[in-house]
């Protein structure tokens, strides 16, 4: 038995070095994957304007003497867009045209770009507690370069 215990003493080094270094790697992993997502987020930046958060693009129908017509618009949560008659207040909606308008497209790219650089926080934000549940309190470890935005 004595000759048993002293195989294990020696390889309990060994494992735990191993172990360490599995460790380093994952949360290596987890931040290039944080960096990376930086990036896209970044990139979709300098691609053009961003819708601000909780706006959408919506149909809705007009009617008219001869018929109904099918128009879009920017709606939001709160008030934020300017209105066309009296510039110092704000309006819920913004008037976006038919569809296929250049103002129409517009909002939709707004809108997707949005929407990308949301799931990319995401993504960010599920990486690190991904990267936090890698250490125990006991073990502290620098943390990825700063918290998910």
């Amino acid at each position: 038995m004595d000759d048993l215990s002293s195989k294990t003493s020696k390889l309990a080094p060994k494992v735990r070095a191993t172990q360490s270094q599995d460790l380093a790697t994952r949360a290596l992993r987890i931040k290039e994957a944080i960096a990376q997502l930086r990036q896209e987020i970044e990139h979709l930046e300098l691609e053009g304007n961003i819708a601000p958060p909780d706006v959408w693009v919506m149909r809705y129908k007009a009617r008219s003497r001869t018929g109904y017509y099918w128009y879009y618009k920017l709606q939001a949560k709160e008030a934020i867009f300017p209105q066309k008659i009296d510039s110092s207040k704000r309006s819920k909606y913004k008037h976006l045209g038919k569809a296929g308008s250049s103002e129409h497209i517009d909002a939709v790219m707004l809108v997707a770009r949005r929407g990308k650089i949301d799931a990319c926080a995401r993504a960010i934000s599920s990486l690190y507690e991904s990267w936090l549940s890698l250490y125990s309190e006991s073990q502290p470890e620098s943390t990825p370069e700063s918290t998910p935005k």
